[in-house]
């Protein structure tokens, strides 16, 4: 087992910059293990990404070159959907009405000027502070209810859900972050529609072959040659079926941007 695998949270930065884009990925990676950023360069790119898995915090450029609606824009239509969302504004402007105007409509979404010279600090505490916020909420679950017994998981620690071969049962893979163990869990009598039927969030767990769901927050790596998602269990190989490819190759392609 990858020693180093702990529950694991989302963060996306929605930078036209890329340069800067991969300079906010490569700060949080450094300082956070428990993190995985994903990177796009446009709204359009980031509500087609919120299609295939859920967002924990945002990383906003509140005025976006080259779009078709700026970030604030973006951010809105977010918090109107879930106002606990957290949003980090990082922007150019150097204008402390424009900072006013933020504080106004957005509340507690803090700011960050890109060329202040503790931006990195800056934002690693806003990150933090994000991160501390996020995990003060009940996660979100997956609730399995049979007449016998009821099963329930958080969201966070399933690696991937196995249907069985020719049987009604699937088998949750998923970590215990009080133990540092990971588990396998046989639920019968249930399939991979009445999981995907059962989630709160349907981005939580995505398709990836007919008898396979995904926490994409739990893949490590895509080795292209391949074709095969590998997760951070470290041992965990899974090919991606034909028809899954588009979805998959979406989450993939920011998050290896």
């Amino acid at each position: 087992m990858n020693q180093k695998m702990r529950i694991t949270y989302s963060a996306l930065v929605v930078e036209s910059d890329d340069k800067h884009a991969q300079y906010i990925k490569a700060i949080i990676e450094r300082k956070f293990d428990n993190i995985k950023v994903y990177i796009v360069q446009g709204p359009d790119a980031g509500f087609n990404l919120l299609k295939y898995t859920s967002i924990d915090m945002f990383i906003i450029d509140p005025n976006l070159k080259g779009t078709k609606s700026s970030g604030i824009r973006f951010a809105t239509e977010i918090l109107s959907k879930s106002f606990l969302t957290q949003i980090i504004f990082q922007t150019h402007i150097n204008d402390l009405q424009f900072q006013a105007q933020l504080h106004n409509k957005f509340g507690h979404s803090p700011y960050i000027r890109k060329s202040a010279l503790n931006f990195e600090e800056k934002l690693v505490n806003r990150v933090r502070y994000a991160l501390s916020f996020v995990s003060k909420h009940d996660p979100r679950r997956l609730v399995l209810k049979k007449k016998s017994r009821s099963f329930c998981f958080d969201i966070r620690e399933i690696i991937y859900v196995f249907k069985m071969p020719n049987e009604r049962t699937i088998v949750v893979n998923h970590f215990n972050y009080l133990t540092h163990e990971i588990a396998s869990t046989f639920v019968p009598n249930i399939g991979l529609a009445d999981v995907i039927n059962s989630l709160q969030v349907k981005q939580d767990l995505i398709r990836i072959q007919d008898c396979y769901l995904i926490n994409p927050a739990m893949v490590q790596v895509i080795n292209h040659t391949t074709g095969e998602v590998e997760m951070r269990d470290g041992k965990t190989s899974i090919g991606i079926g034909k028809t899954y490819r588009k979805s998959v190759g979406i989450i993939l392609n920011s998050l290896l941007n």
